[in-house]
């Protein structure tokens, strides 16, 4: 809704995410824009596994009137919002579902940047007029990654009160003052003093399960699968270990 994009662009990650985002040591994140920029009005849909290549699809709204400013700012014989506009209102829906995602970082180092080397391509089939009632914007991930840096590049549409209008191939972003590493640390520990649960393991605890000792990995009570006759069933060690850490696990254990 409306007032949780409002929490977003306050900084307000609980109010506009949930309590997850509460522990995070972000004093001051960087969201998406308000003012002027103020281009996304309303979330309809969040899917991380949906969209046209399964990694993940959302859509968003905005209201248009005769007298917003990207229109009576255009030419005066042609008020219409710009194409560079378009491409804007599409990629501030993007960064919504990354944020949501846990792309976290703050804004005093931080900041949202093309990645280089991709070129995007726009292709404009109609346009937004002061006659538009309301504008919609679907956004489809095909990569997310790391370089170290995270990245994400998509496809969007845009449509203005149902109709197709613009269509943009290989839109891209990336994260910059932040990595793959920074974000997994501020999500390990999220806040000041928290200690690693018996359910959440991290990469260390993997290693020691796979090729280690299994008390390293589960704690104490597992000292009697280190030496001896008995044994535990292991993770394949590396270069096949294909995994980085274990967020949560529910039971108790020796049940």
């Amino acid at each position: 809704g409306e007032d949780r994009l409002e929490a977003l662009r306050a900084g307000d990650l609980v109010g506009a995410f949930g309590e997850d985002f509460r522990e995070l040591r972000i004093t001051r994140p960087l969201t998406i824009p308000g003012g002027r920029m103020r281009l996304v009005h309303r979330i309809t849909e969040v899917d991380p596994e949906g969209g046209r290549y399964g990694i993940g699809s959302i859509v968003a709204e905005a209201d248009i009137h005769p007298d917003d400013w990207f229109l009576t700012c255009h030419f005066s014989d042609d008020q219409v919002m710009p194409g560079t506009l378009m491409y804007e209102c599409c990629l501030h829906t993007l960064r919504v579902f990354l944020l949501r995602m846990g792309w976290i970082a703050d804004a005093d180092g931080a900041a949202w940047q093309p990645v280089v080397d991709v070129k995007s391509r726009l292709r404009c089939r109609g346009q937004v007029l002061a006659s538009t009632k309301k504008v919609t914007y679907e956004i489809h991930l095909r990569e997310l990654g790391y370089q170290p840096e995270p990245y994400a590049i998509a496809d969007a549409l845009m449509y203005a009160d149902r109709k197709s209008i613009v269509e943009i191939r290989d839109m891209s972003v990336r994260l910059t003052g932040t990595d793959q590493k920074k974000l997994d640390e501020m999500w390990l520990h999220r806040s000041p003093g928290r200690e690693a649960t018996p359910n959440s393991y991290d990469k260390n605890s993997v290693l020691a399960f796979s090729s280690g000792k299994p008390s390293e990995a589960f704690g104490a009570p597992y000292g009697i699968f280190d030496e001896g006759e008995r044994h535990i069933a292991r993770l394949p060690r590396p270069p096949y270990q294909f995994l980085d850490r274990i967020s949560a696990v529910g039971g108790e254990p020796f049940v």
